[in-house]
């Protein structure tokens, strides 16, 4: 071997030590180059003490979350190693699983869910709230932080043509309210004299008791499918020669909820509706009955042009009015119907459904109006049936935003 040249220094000698040093590159006193992207970051001392920082703030904050793990574990659900299923509850063997250690209890995938979630029922089910079952075999809402919200009404309009034919005009009953069923209605709305009705006059010829064949029917329909059913009849008065337009409401359980006695008679237009009929007592009670989270008030036909009428309802706790009418045709008729219905939503901040007798000499165009005047179902002059939903929680909100009923200065007395 030669000499390195005077004033060189010597070459260190190669030594193979082991395998695992061969090939490496002696250390020598050269300058590397400086670190470069995440390199630079991991070996920024800055960094580093950033990254220790976060990961203590972490540690902090699940060992707060969950006491019983220690410091830096993190609850996941652990998959057994190799297909093993461990017992329920049996804390997992650290290095057991594939991948990351995990620490915590194992269980199977298909047991995670908690008590009462979708996992524990059966498919198409609805979980229930505790405390607050469904009405009438249908769910409630959920509403803002989870608290119990209105069930909406679903209401069919039956818009028949009434003639003097009784046993004609119960068929016709009949088919709306099996119609009102198979659209899952809550209650079905018939127009005045939807018993019997001639366009000449109604008197004591088409009177029926409460006991007798149209009210009968009417119970026996509400019991049968479950809903209300509301209708305008005849019954006789306390004169042989006077009969009493009434309305008569048949609850889901097959009794009688309320009768509605026609308190201003139709004698307007060249029409006497007088001769023939006696009115109910002005100073009897509003007739109001409820049905989901609702409660209705009544009135009829010719009642509409008294604004009195509406608000005595309203005053009586009504938040939607039943108007069943058989109300006349003529000029203008049909835009008085139509704008007095609107005109006691809007005043009474309240629902109105208007029900109108179809045929010769009536108008019809049965209407459903909200609690601000919107008009949301309308029909015209033919019959007709129309099925809709009335929402408690849109007259609430009307309500609060137009409290017109709290801040009016004169009340109703009958004279």
């Amino acid at each position: 071997m030669s000499s390195p040249p005077r004033g060189c220094p010597p070459t260190p000698a190669r030594t193979i030590c082991s395998p695992a040093s061969a090939g490496r590159r002696p250390p020598d006193d050269r300058a590397r180059p400086p670190a470069r992207g995440r390199a630079r970051r991991r070996a920024d001392p800055v960094a580093v003490a950033g990254r220790a920082a976060r990961h203590d703030h972490r540690d902090t904050r699940y060992r707060r979350v969950h006491r019983d793990l220690p410091a830096g574990a993190r609850r996941h659900r652990a998959v057994p190693a190799h297909g093993a299923i461990a017992a329920p509850h049996e804390p997992q063997r650290a290095g057991a699983g594939h991948g990351r250690r995990r620490v915590g209890p194992w269980r199977p995938h298909h047991t995670i869910a908690r008590a009462g979630t979708r996992a524990d029922r059966p498919r198409g089910a609805r979980r229930r709230i505790a405390g607050r079952e469904p009405r009438d075999g249908r769910p409630r809402r959920r509403g803002r932080r989870g608290r119990a919200a209105s069930v909406t009404v679903r209401l069919t309009l039956g818009q028949i043509e009434a003639s003097a034919d009784h046993a004609a005009n119960r068929a016709a009953v009949t088919d709306v309210v099996r119609e009102a069923a198979r659209e899952g209605s809550d209650l079905v709305v018939l127009p005045e004299y939807a018993s019997g009705y001639d366009p000449r006059a109604v008197g004591p010829a088409h009177a029926e008791p409460l006991d007798g064949p149209f009210v009968t029917l009417l119970r026996e329909l509400a019991r049968e499918h479950g809903l209300s059913v509301v209708a305008g009849t005849t019954l006789p008065g306390a004169a042989p020669a006077r009969a009493v337009n009434a309305v008569v409401v048949a609850a889901d359980d097959g009794e009688i909820a309320g009768v509605y006695r026609k308190v201003h008679l139709y004698d307007a237009f060249g029409v006497r509706e007088s001769d023939t009929l006696e009115p109910g007592p002005a100073d009897a009670a509003p007739v109001t009955f409820r049905v989901g989270d609702l409660t209705f008030g009544l009135l009829t036909c010719y009642d509409l042009r008294f604004p009195e009428s509406a608000r005595r309802a309203a005053d009586a706790g009504a938040e939607a009015l039943l108007v069943p009418a058989a109300w006349a045709s003529g000029p203008l008729k049909a835009d008085h119907w139509r704008t007095l219905l609107r005109a006691r939503a809007i005043e009474n901040t309240s629902a109105v459904v208007g029900v109108g007798l179809a045929g010769r000499g009536v108008t019809g165009r049965s209407l459903v109006a909200t609690a601000d005047g919107t008009v949301t179902l309308e029909l015209d002059a033919t019959p007709a049936t129309a099925t809709t939903t009335l929402d408690p929680a849109a007259i609430t909100a009307t309500r609060r935003t137009n409290p017109a009923l709290a801040n009016r200065r004169y009340t109703t007395t009958p004279r």
